[in-house]
């Protein structure tokens, strides 16, 4: 019959060989946990660059907007003019208008 000091002897070898089989898994985690926050570090920087470009987008429809109120507001005042010139303006260098 076994005895506590021979049971005590097959779990220490019991733990050794655990140990050496799940030596590379061990490794492998503390790699697959190293790439894992190599990702969450570019995550976070990717995050960083969607807002830059969210603002940059913000202002880019701004302007946008700015610029397309001052080109109605030209063309308007193109068109107010064409119409009230309604008499061709002579060239300049023209040899008729001589």
């Amino acid at each position: 019959m076994l005895d506590e000091r021979d049971l005590q002897a097959i779990a220490s070898l019991i733990d050794e060989r655990l140990n050496v089989q799940l030596q590379p898994i061990k490794g492998e985690l503390g790699n697959l946990r190293g790439e894992l926050g190599n990702l969450k570090n570019e995550v976070v920087k990717l995050k960083d660059n969607i807002d830059e470009l969210r603002d940059s987008l913000d202002e880019l429809k701004e302007d946008e907007e700015i610029t397309r109120i001052g080109v109605n507001a030209l063309l308007e005042w193109a068109e107010d003019v064409s119409n009230a010139i309604r008499f061709p303006l002579p060239r300049i260098g023209d040899p008729k208008n001589v």
